[in-house]
């Protein structure tokens, strides 16, 4: 037996890592933060059924937010000359909301870039008194010119105490150093004090923050830190932000882009004013599509701004041909037929670029009709496709033409994109913000709403080119690497970057 106790012991050690349980992620990438990704579509030649908006869209700013205490009631604003610390109407000891300026202290201090890391005050952020007339707007004061957004606010301390007494003894201490009072108040629910100090001129706001916490060790003491709502500001444009682009070249006034689509709501506001020309070809009696998934793609090309909806160049002539009408069960088609009549149209009218946000089968005709277009020096831009299953899909699988497949804000590839040799290039085309044909927007998704990105890209590189193959050339030399190193099957050659070359 005494034998076999080494043994059983042995045994006993190394069972144990095997009892013990494996941490799990949610798979959503760093932080787990992200915004979910879009059910796999439905087997029809669009995406037009796009996602519940993301949880960090400007719709919503932050996520599950905890219950939060009232303010304290708002006080009377007395004038400088006063200094009570009872109010007889409340019948109680009231927040004390003084100013104690001094009229030769100048209002816009010297400061230097940066912050510190201070503890931040908790609560309600102060707004303090200006002049003794009236709580002062953000950056009430001149702060210099910086490429950086400013941390905290120009010329602020906060001085945080547990009772008026001392905030006053503080405050007395400081006067004759040129720190002047520009509000106090009670929180009562906090239980504590905060006195906002406009600086002396000659001491930037880091530093009177780090003197005084030496000097006053008892009291909390920061700047007066500025916040922001959690959602990203340009959530709407993450697309531009995503690929780098610019404002809209000068040359976007020469460019005519062609696209074959859904009708087009020439009335929507966002396209008002637009260099936007329609056709149809329909036969008559027939029947066109919804046109919610054409006038989106219109918005991304050459959208004013209304809503939001900032074309890549709204400056440029677009020429929309509706190709797609309304078939059963709400779904939309179009045929080879139709097609063919609209890119005999279009090439007829020259474009700069075609951007074809649809797929479906291999057809002879169809190949044809895009290798006409690459002769013409005429690039073909055109959607990769949304359900890998079925595999590649044409006309993007052509190799005269471009193929886009879809990423989202963290360049993570859309769910279900199709992934083969014949993707050339990845742009934004998750929760992309663009016109709705009834008014306003709404977010989409599918490889459809990243090819306006490129269209536009090579749109103004086809202006500095000789043709469709050194456009296509600049366009696919002009990206950042994703995925495997050099063209992978899942991103193509890479992140779409603005390059301007006109």
């Amino acid at each position: 037996m005494d034998r076999l106790l080494p043994v059983l012991l042995v045994l006993a050690l190394a069972s144990g890592p095997a009892l013990a349980q494996v941490g799990t992620t949610n798979g959503n990438g760093p932080g787990g933060f992200t915004t979910t990704p879009p059910e796999p579509p439905k087997p029809d030649s669009y995406t037009i059924n796009p996602p519940s908006p993301p949880p960090n869209s400007p719709d919503s700013l932050v996520s599950n937010p905890k219950p939060k205490k009232p303010d304290p009631d708002p006080v009377d604003l007395p004038t400088p000359a006063r200094d009570s610390s009872a109010d007889s109407s409340r019948g109680e000891s009231t927040a004390d909301v003084e100013a104690a300026p001094d009229s030769t202290t100048p209002e816009a201090p010297a400061d230097i870039p940066g912050g510190e890391n201070a503890n931040a005050v908790k609560g309600t952020l102060v707004r303090g008194l200006d002049e003794g007339a009236g709580f002062a707007p953000l950056n009430s004061q001149s702060e210099p010119e910086s490429a950086e957004t400013p941390e905290f606010e120009s010329a602020q301390v906060l001085v945080q105490t547990s009772d008026m007494d001392s905030a006053r003894a503080i405050q007395n201490e400081l006067a004759a150093e040129g720190y002047r009072v520009r509000g106090r108040r009670i929180y009562r629910a906090l239980g504590v004090v905060v006195m906002n100090l406009r600086t002396p001129p000659d001491i930037p706001v880091p530093v009177a923050v780090a003197m005084l916490r030496s000097r006053f060790p008892t009291a909390e003491i920061a700047a007066n830190h500025l916040y922001r709502p959690l959602a990203a500001t340009d959530q709407r444009e993450y697309g531009r932000t995503l690929i780098g682009w610019e404002a809209a070249p000068p040359c976007a006034a020469s460019l005519r882009i062609g696209m074959i689509d859904t009708p087009v709501s020439a009335e929507h506001p966002a396209l008002a004013g637009a260099r936007l020309r329609t056709d149809s070809v329909l036969p008559a009696g027939a029947a066109p599509a919804d046109g919610d998934h054409g006038t989106a793609i219109a918005s991304l090309l050459v959208g004013n701004g209304a809503d939001a909806l900032a074309g890549l160049l709204p400056g440029a002539e677009l020429v929309a041909v509706n190709a797609f009408r309304a078939a059963a069960k709400d779904a939309m088609d179009s045929n080879t037929e139709l097609l063919l009549a609209a890119l005999d149209s279009l090439l007829g009218d020259a474009v700069s670029v075609l951007n074809l946000s649809f797929g479906g089968p291999d057809n002879r005709l169809l190949e044809v009709a895009m290798t006409s277009f690459h002769d013409a020096g005429i690039p073909v831009i055109a959607a990769a496709g949304n359900e890998r299953s079925r595999g590649p899909v044409y006309p993007a699988a052509y190799p005269s033409v471009i193929a886009v497949t879809a990423l989202d804000a963290e360049q993570r590839i859309m769910r279900g994109a199709v992934e083969g040799g014949y993707v050339d290039i990845a742009a934004p085309g998750v929760d992309v913000w663009a016109a709705r044909a009834d008014g306003g927007g709404r977010y989409y998704s599918g490889t459809s709403f990243a090819v306006p990105f490129v269209s536009a890209m090579a749109a103004v590189l086809r202006h500095a080119a000789a043709g469709s193959e050194d456009t296509t050339r600049a366009l696919l030399t002009t990206t950042t690497d994703l995925g495997d190193a050099g063209k992978d099957p899942v991103y193509g050659n890479g992140l779409l970057r603005w390059s301007p070359r006109c």
